[in-house]
């Protein structure tokens, strides 16, 4: 049997087929991304796997010791730095003066004070902060005076009652009340 022309037409389509997928074959497999892709991940997991393989077992306590370590320092500042900006709320600058008798003031009117006077007492440079004094007298019954007290207290900043004076005006329920109070501030 002889490869005659009526053989070779015949087998002509099943060559073309079977040249045509085998080019389809080589182009997928060598230009295709996706199989460069595949070479790639290929070549970094054998990367990855000796790196794993050149690693000391006895040093990963130490690894896993000096990691937990660093987690704890990035709490630790990040607590740091949350308690430093309520510091500065509670420590404010020298300029927030104006403000912080103004709160006194509205203290006074919303506990249903009477307020008579503010007298500057002076200013004393402690370290990292000064300290500023004053007097407030103000006139009310006890009760009211102590809700002004409280609010004097809660405020945001940080203020003390050094010392306070509590007279009765007359035989009535009302008092005069001199309150010596110091706030502080970081000099800018």
């Amino acid at each position: 049997m002889g490869f005659g022309k009526q053989n070779i037409i015949a087998l002509f389509p099943t060559a073309i087929v079977v040249l045509i997928f085998t080019m389809g074959v080589g182009f997928f497999y060598f230009f295709s991304p996706s199989a460069r892709s595949l070479k790639t991940l290929k070549a970094q997991a054998a990367q990855v796997k000796n790196e794993i393989e050149s690693i000391n077992t006895e040093e990963l306590p130490q690894l896993r010791e000096k990691n937990l370590a660093f987690s704890n320092i990035q709490g630790n500042f990040q607590n740091f730095m949350e308690k430093t900006l309520q510091a500065q709320k509670r420590i404010p600058g020298k300029e927030d003066f104006g403000s912080f008798v103004d709160q006194l003031f509205l203290a006074a009117k919303e506990s249903e004070v009477e307020f008579f006077r503010v007298e500057y007492k002076g200013e004393e440079n402690l370290k990292d902060y000064n300290q500023l004094s004053l007097e407030i007298q103000v006139k009310s019954d006890f009760p009211k005076l102590g809700k002004y007290i409280e609010k004097i207290e809660m405020m945001q900043r940080i203020i003390t009652i050094d010392r306070f004076n509590i007279n009765r005006v007359d035989y009535g329920s009302q008092v005069e009340a001199k309150l010596f109070v110091s706030t502080y501030f970081i000099e800018e």
